[in-house]
This record gives structure tokens, C-alpha cells and sequence, in this order.
């Protein structure tokens, strides 16, 4: 099986978001393997437009803080969602026991970073986890 999905975030009609994030698309692909009937690997991969503002707003949802543009941008420091590449990939085992499967993924976001006038965000994550259901 294989999937495909744009995403569209709408930040410009958030009061809060619009200061800091321009709208965003992302592209989402993925893809199942079933081996026989009980076993399913799969595998992703995410690409998302780096949303954060270059030309910040003197206020956020009306409020104007002191300091203006740079508090705006420490604000975005705090916020930043710059991560734009992301792998998954897992593996899931149907009927463990009845009517029990057994899922197990892991994933990450790649290194980025930005600076927004003083402040610098780096992000870098990764995840794994299981689920039975």
C-alpha cells in the first residue's frame, strides 16, 4: 500500500500564529508491506516548509509586547517549528493473541536550526514506541 498526503496549514487565520508562522504546506508519503497477512512493515517520509516568519509583526493577536520586533522574534525562538525532513519507519504483527496486535515504530526529525535576532532554536528528535490494541 502506498499513501501520499498534502497538508495545508492556514496560520493566517489564527490571531496568535499569523505574527510568528507563515501558512505551511507539508508532503507526507508512506508505504505498507503486508507479509503474509500477519506481518506489516512500513516506512514514511515528510518534507515541511519552514513556516516561520521572516517579517514579524509588531504584536501577537493584538497584544503589543515591550521590545517589540524582538520580542516577537524570541517568541518565534520559543515556537519554532523548523524541523523540516522526517523518517519513520515500523513494524506491526497481527493476532498476537486474539484480537491483539503488536505495533512497534520509530521516527525522527532531522538537525535544524535558525536564528531569530538573539535567540537561536536548534531542534533534533527522535522517537520510538509500542502499542498494542
Amino acid at each position: 500500500m502506498l499513501a501520499i498526503d498534502g497538508v495545508y496549514q492556514n496560520y493566517s487565520d489564527i490571531d496568535f500564529f499569523r505574527a510568528i508562522y507563515d501558512d505551511q504546506w507539508s508532503l507526507q508519503c508512506g508505504a505498507q508491506y503486508s507479509y503474509r497477512s500477519r506481518l506489516q512493515m512500513r516506512m514514511g517520509y515528510a518534507f515541511n516548509e519552514n513556516p516561520m516568519r521572516g517579517n514579524v509583526a509588531a504584536s501577537i493577536g493584538g497584544v503589543s509586547p515591550p521590545g517589540d520586533h524582538d520580542h516577537i522574534r524570541y517568541n518565534q525562538g520559543q515556537l519554532a517549528a523548523i524541523t523540516q525532513y522526517r523518517i519513520t519507519a515500523g513494524v506491526g504483527v497481527l493476532n498476537v493473541r486474539p484480537g491483539v496486535d503488536l505495533d512497534h515504530f520509530a521516527g525522527g526529525n532531522f538537525k535544524e536550526s535558525q536564528t531569530f535576532s538573539t535567540t537561536t532554536a536548534s531542534l533534533e528528535d527522535y522517537w520510538g514506541d509500542y502499542g498494542l490494541t
